[in-house]
């Protein structure tokens, strides 16, 4: 057995195994789920998301953010039961901003915000300044009662601001982003609708294999993410984009040899074959 299997199925055996929070549960204060998050544009009342893993390109007087809803656990108090209302403070913490006109620089910006006991929350940051439109790390937060409820990391792209070095990271990251939303759709398809792949793991319909496969697809895409650059050596964004697909189709084909308890020396060889 080869370093790669053992790593690839040491990860996936542990995402099957499901895992617990590290954190515990505050039943004094209420859960918020996010559903989506990217690059926001407003038109009139109606607010588009146009979701991203991570990587996003804000033009001047979009947003950026996430769509969120609230839900009161289990035991919680009759006071926090009979709350429609939560106010909070939105966090955003930036690379340096330096406002030309005040001359006054800034890493963390804090408003005074509320959330509602509905699914249609947004937590919004606009650019609405040239000067804000700034390449780097953005983490955006939300506080109730001083503790973090919510949380979403953001790496802004402004092209103007990046020297050729920068282009070249932020390039495999919207390569990444694409080839993760593609796959999203299409990664248990492109196994199941070979024949070759069908026959060797044991398959007697594309609706079965689809139907099994879609289940891991969130979960391959995880592990191939964990397992992308880990060599020392630096490669291109088209051969990262490459070894993140390869890695995926590992585990792929491995989910299904553990699920169904087949050879995996004859599956390989049959897939090589």
């Amino acid at each position: 057995m080869n370093l790669r299997w053992i790593t690839i199925v040491g990860l996936l055996l542990s995402s099957l195994a499901g895992c617990s929070s590290l954190s515990s549960v505050d039943n004094n204060v209420p859960k918020v789920m996010i559903s989506e998050g990217g690059v926001i544009t407003q038109k009139g009342a109606v607010y588009t998301v146009k979701a991203s893993t991570k990587l996003v390109t804000p033009k001047l007087g979009q947003y950026i953010g996430f769509r969120y809803a609230i839900e009161i656990p289990d035991g919680a108090s009759d006071e926090l039961k009979a709350k429609t209302a939560f106010p909070i403070t939105a966090r955003m913490t930036h690379p340096k901003l330096i406002n030309p006109a005040t001359k006054q620089a800034t890493t963390v910006s804090t408003w005074s915000d509320t959330m509602y006991k509905h699914d249609k929350n947004l937590a919004l940051w606009q650019f609405s300044e040239p000067y804000e439109l700034v390449s780097g790390s953005w983490v955006f937060e939300l506080l109730y009662k001083d503790q973090v409820v919510a949380k979403r990391e953001f790496t802004v792209a402004n092209h103007e601001q990046l020297n050729q070095s920068l282009k070249n990271t932020f390039e495999t990251a919207f390569m990444l982003n694409s080839t993760r939303s593609w796959l999203s759709q299409n990664g248990d398809a492109l196994v199941c609708d070979k024949a070759k792949s069908k026959r060797c793991l044991q398959f007697s319909s594309t609706e079965e294999c689809n139907q099994t496969l879609s289940r891991y697809n969130s979960m391959c895409q995880q592990i191939a993410l964990k397992q992308m650059g880990r060599g020392d050596e630096i490669i291109s964004a088209k051969e990262e984009m490459k070894e993140y697909v390869s890695y995926f189709f590992y585990c792929m084909h491995s989910a299904r040899i553990n699920e169904a308890k087949l050879d995996k020396k004859q599956v390989h060889t049959c897939l090589k074959g």
